[in-house]
């Protein structure tokens, strides 16, 4: 059974096919899986970066009635060091000649100061609609 989904532009598997023998799937395309894993990576870690430098604009325009000065302060550090995680992640992945994971331990923080990213956008978009 083929499964041909994958057909969109400039995506780094777009062409691929995946089949079905057995139980398990296998990918049909010149993309290795070394490859393919960097691509995904570097996706990624280019979202945790967005999300990142958009926490650090919030921040900048945040009214003190949604984040305390000291609570804004506390957010932009941690906003900085996941900037500088994502640099090294970043680094030490062009640095090796080999495949290389990143751990759901170590991108587990990352996430959580995504989300509060998140939340910050929506108190400040909630924030401004209500002046």
């Amino acid at each position: 059974m083929a499964l041909s989904w994958l057909t969109s532009p400039g995506h780094p598997i777009s062409g691929c096919t995946l089949e079905k023998e057995r139980s398990s799937f296998y990918l049909s395309s010149e993309i290795e899986g070394g490859d393919l894993l960097g691509s995904l990576l570097a996706s990624l870690l280019a979202d945790f970066d967005h999300w990142f430098s958009r926490g650090q604009s919030l921040l900048e325009q945040c009214p003190d009635s949604v984040l305390s000065p000291g609570d804004r302060l506390e957010l932009a550090e941690r906003l900085a060091d996941g900037k500088r995680s994502i640099a090294a992640t970043r680094s030490l992945l062009q640095a090796s000649s080999e495949p290389v994971a990143v751990s759901m331990k170590a991108m587990a923080p990352w996430h959580q100061l995504v989300m509060e990213v998140w939340a910050l956008s929506a108190r400040v978009s909630r924030s401004s609609g209500s002046t």
